[in-house]
């Protein structure tokens, strides 16, 4: 359990640097468009809101490959893919690879991409080459110190289904070294028991998805929290583990 949970918690500390996808030469009039890109005007703001469409779906979709974690691989992979006329990714190839299975986890990324926006030259849409570089960074900025994770009244590592299942609406409150309670901007709650294994995500309550998880719950089970924010810039994280008797 040790083990699992120590790449769970790599998992959380991961820092994805995603260079925007690159268009091969000859450039079109018009750029391929990731994501709903309809609220930017000009087509220069179209573009960099593709850009950043793109980030986002990386940060939410990748998994960093247990083997790459175990082993600190870190490093920059690439693929190359064409979009064709009708905004489906395709032919994708590996350009630059790392070991640790992070080739195989950029292709898979690639290739469930939802369809773009084709790129167009003379009001024609057109197929075009992309190349899209994922840099695989273990965050080591990590840190506790002086900040706490406080859950109602589960103070000890150790707590009953009950205790659990009482606390499934009760929320989860970080407080920086003067005591203060600070805003954060995301919860992850981990919950395993034997092979099984449930994820719930929220923006920093203790949403629907996480309530359900923890009224499902059963006894010796381990519940796992992870709470981050922003702080002059960068990434913050903390984390506790309960285990459920």
């Amino acid at each position: 359990m040790k083990n699992i949970y120590f790449v769970l918690v790599l998992f959380f500390l991961i820092k994805i640097n995603l260079v925007s996808a690159q268009v091969s030469t000859p450039a079109p009039d018009i750029q391929p468009l990731f994501g709903d890109c309809s609220a930017a005007k000009k087509p220069i703001d179209k573009y960099n809101l593709s850009k950043i469409n793109i980030k986002s779906y990386i940060e939410s979709q990748l998994k960093y490959p247990a083997v790459a974690l175990e082993n600190g691989i870190q490093g920059r992979v690439t693929v190359k893919f064409t979009i064709d006329t009708l905004g489906k990714p395709k032919d994708f190839v590996l350009i630059k690879d790392l070991d640790g299975g992070c080739g195989a986890e950029a292709i898979r990324l690639v290739q469930a991409m939802p369809n773009w926006t084709p790129a167009t030259t003379k009001n024609k849409a057109i197929e075009i080459e992309m190349f899209l570089p994922i840099s695989f960074t273990i965050n080591d900025e990590y840190t506790t110190d002086g900040y706490t994770l406080n859950w109602g009244n589960l103070i000890v590592e150790n707590i009953t289904i009950t205790q659990l299942k009482d606390h499934s609406k009760t929320p989860i409150i970080v407080r920086d070294p003067s005591g203060k309670e600070i805003s954060v901007s995301g919860l992850r709650l981990t919950y395993m028991r034997g092979k099984r294994k449930l994820e719930a995500i929220s923006t920093g309550t203790m949403n629907e998805a996480i309530q359900t998880i923890i009224e499902r719950a059963k006894s010796n089970s381990d519940v796992y929290i992870e709470v981050f924010w922003e702080n002059k810039g960068a990434i913050k994280r903390i984390n506790r583990r309960f285990h459920v008797e």
